[in-house]
């Protein structure tokens, strides 16, 4: 493709023009690209590891397509050299297998990996990682194990969107959130959750800040809390 040529772009912009097949490997080329925005096209094909290449990456909006395939380990920062990267929206593809290790991206403020096909074990790494996140969307997916405790404590407390439902997660559900908690969103409905939710999570939604709060009636009374639950 002749687009290795745009050596001075930063921002691409092709959402909405149902575009086809995968993206070509010479896009990776393009180092000074800022903005990668495609979402709402065809696109398929796996997310190339060369995307390690554009280390000025700041947004990259994927979402809406039929990409399949892992999330690229090159979507990390090198050592010592935090990736710029605030906005990665993959929602509704096929991505699959599981949230890479060892992200690192600090910058990040909003990830939604929703209605994909991933799996596996939540990385504990991503909470202590994610110093300015503020949205975090895990729903629609295929993740197992328990959740980490560290989660509520994403963003140094700062999180204001944190969906999870429909996965298979189990155990414990998650409790202790910052006594002044920023959260607007919180749903968790349809796990494989076994214990009640801590009261005080349900409160959340009653003398707090949450807004939209779901969980399954079987962990939460919901009937003396809040009314949100969602029955299976």
């Amino acid at each position: 493709s002749h687009i290795k040529y745009l050596t001075h772009l930063t921002r691409l912009e092709l959402n909405d023009n149902n575009l086809q097949q995968a993206i070509p490997e010479d896009l990776y080329d393009l180092l000074e690209l800022k903005h990668l925005i495609l979402y709402n096209n065809n696109l398929m094909g796996t997310l190339s590891e060369a995307i390690a290449q554009t280390q000025k990456l700041e947004r990259v909006y994927l979402n809406g397509n039929n990409f399949s395939g892992n999330i690229p380990q090159g979507l990390k920062s090198p050592p010592g050299q935090p990736r710029p990267l605030e906005y990665l929206n993959l929602y509704n593809n096929d991505f699959n297998g599981p949230i890479p290790n060892g992200l690192e991206l600090p910058n990040l403020v909003f990830f939604d990996v929703g209605r994909n096909q991933l799996g596996g074990w939540l990385p504990n790494d991503l909470a202590d990682s994610s110093t300015s996140l503020r949205y975090l969307h895990l729903d629609h997916n295929k993740f197992v194990g328990t959740f980490p405790t560290n989660y509520v404590n994403i963003g140094n407390g700062g999180l204001i969107t944190l969906t999870f439902n429909d996965n298979k997660l189990s155990g414990d559900p998650p409790k202790n959130f910052p006594t002044q908690s920023s959260l607007v969103q919180l749903t968790m409905q349809n796990n494989l959750f076994t214990t009640k939710l801590d009261k005080k999570v349900c409160e959340l939604s009653t003398k707090g800040s949450i807004v939209e709060f779901e969980a399954d009636c079987l962990i939460c009374d919901c009937r003396e809390l809040c009314g949100q639950c969602s029955a299976k």
